[in-house]
């Protein structure tokens, strides 16, 4: 899209909040709808209980006198943002979990209206009941699982054999998580039976493609939705590169893997590509995390 300067409307939370079972009409506004690359002007949205029920011309929609009005003349409206892969710092040990909601709040006033939350812990899931039953003002969260891996890392569950796999994902599954997430030093077999147990408790997989034990044709062939193109960069190695590891995963902190990039043969880009949406997963270009 042509790059222009945005002023951006958004229903602030506090709002939405006071006029939930009210009509809200966004008049004259110019409107991106996001499925093709154009920008629909002079337009009033009208949005009751939270749902649009109307687009269209400003000068033709029919609007109820009760309707509360914001005057978007000279501003754009976009959809919700959806954030595909991010964190809480309450996620973790050095910040309470009350600061929760508060962070959720910021999300929402900055125009996410959906979230999806890569590593859950339990405060997570409240959260998400929470948000759907309208008790906070959030996004739409979707939380994965604690991670899977083959080490102690903190939050996840260690699976060092096929049966440990399998435990794990039968217990997110019954914890109510929406994915499972998988991140490093799980072993070929561990992860295959992770995917296995998944299938059978209608679950997806999501998270690394560990380019040391698991590797990009092996979640491609599993269907893993797979985050921060792990693994990609090693795909794309020389075949006489000196070095196997690129900046993938943990890769990417040892400074002499950096060195990668002078080794790349980018002839294999489009038979990377082709097999990748041949294998039909979802990729995440998001950057580490």
């Amino acid at each position: 899209m042509k790059r222009l300067c945005f002023t951006f409307i958004f229903v602030f939370a506090a709002l939405a909040a006071s006029v939930s079972a009210q009509t809200v009409a966004f008049t004259n506004v110019s409107v991106i709808p996001m499925d093709r690359e154009r920008v629909l002007a002079n337009q009033t949205v009208v949005v009751r209980n939270g749902v649009i029920i109307a687009i269209g011309d400003a000068k033709k929609v029919k609007l109820s006198k009760n309707a509360v009005r914001i005057d978007g003349t000279g501003k754009h409206l976009v959809p919700g943002l959806v954030d595909m892969h991010t964190h809480l710092l309450s996620d973790s040990d050095d910040y309470p979990d009350s600061i929760g909601p508060h962070e959720l709040r910021v999300m929402l006033a900055n125009g996410v209206t959906t979230v999806r939350f890569m590593i859950g812990p339990p405060a997570l899931l409240a959260l998400r009941r929470r948000s759907a039953n309208g008790e906070i003002e959030a996004p739409r969260i979707f939380v994965a699982s604690p991670h899977l891996t083959g080490r102690e890392q903190g939050n996840n569950f260690v699976v060092q054999t096929p049966e440990d796999a399998r435990d794990a994902v039968r217990k997110s599954k019954a914890a109510g998580y929406d994915f499972i997430k998988v991140t490093t030093f799980i072993k070929p077999e561990v992860y295959e039976a992770a995917v296995d147990e998944a299938a059978k408790q209608k679950i997806r997989v999501v998270g690394h493609a560990d380019s040391r034990f698991v590797g990009v044709e092996r979640a491609w062939k599993a269907k893993q939705q797979i985050e921060h193109l792990d693994g990609y960069m090693e795909l794309l190695l020389r075949d006489d590169a000196p070095v196997k590891g690129s900046v993938s995963d943990l890769y990417i902190y040892n400074p002499e893997n950096w060195k990668s990039f002078d080794y790349i043969d980018e002839s294999k880009i489009p038979e990377v590509a082709r097999k990748t949406v041949a294998s039909n997963p979802y990729v995440d270009p998001h950057s580490i995390s």
